[in-house]
């Protein structure tokens, strides 16, 4: 795993499966193997799942957040999704787990903006007087990124595949993995007009590998002072997610 996901999401999964078998070893002693589980063995711990015991740093008298037993499920049900892809010898010989039994958090995630909504949302950012933030909210619209995605862009972000128009290659972002998205002619139009705003500008170190990378939404500010879009971002407080 740790060829395509992150560190920290390593640890995560690997925590799950701690909790997992902590759970078997204690209420079903007698499995040795992987291959001799049933699905009878995860809804027990479905089950337990769903209310099991606080396990921070510090001890408290509460269950489990729901969204830290949601992300045990999701990590459990790719465990076994790895080990079919991978032909392990020693695994269950059926699916156990199922999108089904995801658990539904009460809080859904947010909703696309309604049409008019959305339309007098972008009328206000281009309005905006900070081209930062202006061409920065409208690509971020545009393409679906998220904000330390953008912020990774580099001047050959932009690719052309002709007849089938302009795509945007994101760099590895929350997820480790790079992607190409395509472009509508508006978004296109605020990479240039960016662009043709940014002017020349000096390689920046990357925080990352260490090695120089020219950072599309860089601004010389106050000579050689450099600033981000998160940085140069001075107007009103607008709804990002």
């Amino acid at each position: 795993m740790a060829t395509t996901l992150r560190p920290s999401t390593v640890l995560l999964r690997a925590d799950s499966l701690i909790i997992f078998g902590e759970y078997l070893a204690a209420h079903h002693p007698d499995l040795r193997r992987l291959e001799q589980l049933e699905r009878a063995h995860i809804e027990g711990f479905l089950v337990w799942n769903h209310q099991r015991p606080w396990r921070g740093w510090l001890a408290r008298d509460k269950p489990e957040a729901a969204s830290v037993s949601k992300r045990t499920v999701v990590d459990l049900r790719a465990f076994f999704e790895d080990l079919a892809v991978w032909g392990w010898a020693d695994r269950p010989t059926r699916q156990l787990v199922f999108a089904s039994d995801i658990p539904r958090l009460e809080r859904p995630m947010p909703r696309a903006l309604p049409p008019d909504v959305d339309r007098d949302l972008m009328a206000a950012v281009a309005g905006l007087a900070d081209p930062f933030a202006r061409h920065g909210l409208a690509i971020l619209r545009g393409t679906g990124m998220r904000l330390g995605e953008l912020l990774d862009l580099e001047l050959d972000c932009l690719w052309d595949f002709g007849d089938r128009g302009t795509w945007v290659k994101v760099p590895l972002g929350k997820l480790g993995t790079e992607r190409t998205v395509p472009l509508d002619e508006p978004t296109l139009a605020d990479f240039d007009a960016w662009m043709a705003q940014r002017g020349p500008q000096r390689a920046l170190i990357h925080p990352r590998h260490g090695q120089p990378a020219d950072f599309l939404f860089v601004e010389r500010d106050d000579g050689d002072r450099r600033s981000g879009f998160a940085t140069a971002w001075t107007g009103p407080s607008l709804p990002l997610d």
